[in-house]
C-alpha cells in the first residue's frame, strides 16, 4: 500500500513540475536602448576606473579564443583585458540579436566558473572576486565585469541604458 501510494505522489509530483513549464508562446523581444557606442562607455570606465595592469583589447575575431564567442553573433564590442589575463576583464557586446545574447551571456558565465575553479587554490583575493561577477543582460546586450571595481562599472553601464 506504501509503494503504491508512493508512485502516485511521485507521478502527480511529475506532472505538476511539467505543468510549470513553457506554454508554447513565443517571448516578446525585450526592447533596450542604449544611449552610447560601447566604446564611449568603456571611456567613461576607464576615466574613472583605470587598470591597474597593462591592457589588452581584444577584437571579435579573439572571442572564440578566449571566450567560445563566435564573431558573426557580434555586432559591437568592447573587450579588454590585463596583459596577465586573469586580473581585470571588461566584456561589453551588443549581439546581433536576443537570442545571440542569451547565448554569449551563457559563454561568458562559463568563463567565470571556469575561472573560479583556476582560482580557487590559487589566488584568494581574485577568488573572491570572481565569485562576485555576474553576467548582466539587456536584451541584445551583454555584459561581464570581473574586476575589484566591478560594481561601479556595471552602475557607469547602466546609466547608459533605458527602458
Amino acid at each position: 500500500m506504501r509503494k503504491t501510494a508512493s508512485i502516485i505522489l511521485i507521478i502527480a509530483m511529475l506532472f505538476a513540475f511539467a505543468s510549470c513549464g513553457n506554454s508554447g508562446e513565443p517571448i516578446a523581444p525585450v526592447e533596450v536602448n542604449c544611449t552610447e557606442a560601447l566604446e564611449n562607455i568603456y571611456l567613461k570606465i576607464s576615466e574613472e576606473i583605470p587598470m591597474e595592469y597593462e591592457k589588452f583589447n581584444l577584437t571579435a575575431n579573439d572571442m572564440i579564443d578566449y571566450y567560445g564567442i563566435k564573431a558573426n553573433k557580434i555586432e559591437e564590442i568592447v573587450a579588454v583585458q590585463d596583459a596577465c589575463g586573469y586580473k581585470d576583464e571588461i566584456v561589453m557586446i551588443k549581439a546581433k540579436n536576443s537570442e545571440d545574447a542569451e547565448e554569449i551571456a551563457d559563454l561568458l558565465g562559463q568563463h567565470i566558473s571556469y575561472q573560479m575553479d583556476s582560482m580557487k587554490d590559487y589566488d584568494a583575493e581574485q577568488y573572491k572576486i570572481l565569485t562576485s561577477s555576474i553576467v548582466d543582460i539587456k536584451g541584445e546586450y551583454v555584459a561581464m565585469f570581473i574586476s575589484s571595481s566591478q560594481n561601479r562599472m556595471l552602475e557607469i553601464y547602466d546609466s547608459y541604458f533605458t527602458d
